[in-house]
């Protein structure tokens, strides 16, 4: 069995959009991060080195660069259960600043972007277009709605549209945008779930049409959320994958690693934004860090929302070419 699977990855800079059939492959597990092996299996394993701090009279493992990016500061930090924990401070973190921050505005959504038209992404793998469009449609972490909107708007023939969301904060916003875009009442206007990704089997049902855009690379464990949402695709179905880069987002994760040891691995939001901005004034200009971020983010930045998803996010694994193709490797087994 091969998975189709339609991967969009920020990769040093480089925007790369491909339909991929992937043979099976064994893989283990070393350092946090994937290797080819000619053995069968995946044997996870994890030696880390933490770099401890005095915090309010307690130690406080922030972790370094090596380990945080194969496994992310969260997944670190916690004590007993990762899931459990690393879930609750992202759920704190979008409930603080609900994400993307996009306006809501009455009427229908401006724009064409391929990504989210099934059509689109079904001639792009298979090279003709879908004997049918009525399809059901699942957007997996789908924050304030955005990419919702737009799903709904270009496979309009949808039967069925599941988003879910672990934000009550974002998912008020998701509504209030279905809502203004006079989406409600129609069979593609996407219903909306306050729920984890890892439980999304509760929904019972299976998609032509799954989206996750920005979301597997901030769990505790991505290679249990891929395969949460594998097991719900259907056979010959398309799935639609962005995740952050190790290479384009270096000096991003330096930062997130100064702030994390100055806030003491804490998860103030608020306080870590306006701490965030006063390091930035204090960096010299030609500080590579600074420079980066003047070249390609400030704009962006400028709001909190997106200044705390970008330098405070609590879960962050970034991935290479290679690691990516690895990551997927890990559900082969999965009949889809």
């Amino acid at each position: 069995m091969v998975m189709q699977v339609l991967v969009i990855a920020l990769c040093s800079g480089l925007h790369i959009a491909e339909g991929f059939n992937l043979p099976s492959a064994g893989v283990f597990q070393a350092r946090g991060g994937y290797k080819l092996s000619r053995m069968r299996g995946f044997q996870p394993g994890l030696r880390v080195r933490s770099l401890t701090m005095s915090s309010r009279e307690s130690k406080i493992e922030v972790g370094v660069s090596d380990e945080v990016q194969n496994v992310g500061r969260g997944r670190l930090l916690a004590k007993d259960d990762a899931i459990k924990e690393v879930s609750g401070k992202v759920q704190g973190l979008y409930d603080a600043y609900p994400y993307p921050p996009e306006a809501v505005f009455d009427g229908v959504t401006c724009g064409y972007n391929h990504r989210w038209s099934y059509t689109h992404a079904y001639n792009f793998v298979h090279g003709h277009a879908p004997v049918s469009n009525e399809i059901e449609i699942l957007d997996a972490g789908c924050g304030t709605g955005v990419t919702a909107q737009y799903l709904s708007h270009l496979n309009p023939r949808a039967k069925h549209f599941d988003a879910l969301d672990l934000s009550a904060e974002a998912l008020k916003v998701a509504k209030e945008r279905a809502e203004r875009a006079f989406l409600v009442g129609n069979p593609n206007n996407a219903r909306f779930h306050h729920m984890s990704l890892y439980d999304v089997a509760k929904l019972d049902r299976h998609y032509d049409f799954i989206n996750c855009v920005g979301v597997l690379h901030h769990l505790p464990d991505p290679v249990k959320g891929l395969r949460a949402l594998c097991e719900r695709l259907k056979p010959g179905g398309i799935m639609h994958i962005f995740v952050y880069s190790a290479l384009g987002r270096r000096e991003i994760m330096l930062m997130q690693e100064a702030l994390a040891l100055l806030q003491g691995g804490e998860c103030n939001f608020k306080e870590g934004v306006a701490l965030g901005r006063e390091v930035f004034k204090a960096l010299p200009d030609s500080s590579r860090i600074k420079t980066r971020e003047k070249e390609r983010w400030a704009m962006e930045n400028e709001r909190d929302s997106t200044f705390a998803d970008m330098y405070l996010h609590p879960q962050e694994v970034d991935y290479t070419v290679p690691s990516l193709m690895q990551w997927i490797d890990t559900v082969k087994d999965l009949d889809v």
